[in-house]
């Protein structure tokens, strides 16, 4: 399913550099071994070679949004395959209601601010729901 280098590690999209940071380093605390990247551009070149454990997208970001990215990973990765955590200053339902269908496509929505323990939360909530 994934190879052994990729067993902890997320990729992490966010244009906010020290929100980034804030992140990495929370979950790196936590064990895991996060890449940040700070377009969507970049994060969708390295997933033509790699695909992590799990993806944290911020959905409002300049040039290809956090949903565009989130529509174009799930052209090729289900929901199980790549799970996605999408963040955001707005609620899901407007969030929902500015890109319909959403939803469906992320395992998890996060209101921002989002505290690396929150992260890190959602990360193992998603896993034992997998895990069933």
């Amino acid at each position: 399913m994934y190879g052994k280098k990729n067993v902890n590690k997320i990729f992490c999209v966010d244009d906010d550099k020290h929100l980034g940071e804030l992140y990495r380093i929370g979950l790196e605390l936590r064990g895991f071994t996060v890449v940040s990247f700070d377009h969507t551009e970049k994060v969708l070149e390295v997933l033509d070679r790699e695909k992590p454990l799990l993806l944290i997208t911020n959905l409002m970001m300049p040039g290809i949004s956090g949903y565009e990215l989130v529509t174009r990973i799930r052209r090729k990765w289900s929901k199980t395959e790549l799970p996605i955590i999408a963040m955001c200053k707005l609620d899901l339902a407007q969030c929902e209601k500015m890109h319909p269908g959403l939803e469906e496509k992320i395992n998890a929505f996060l209101l921002q601010p989002v505290s690396p323990q929150e992260l890190a939360d959602t990360i193992m909530n998603i896993y034992r729901k997998r895990k069933g």
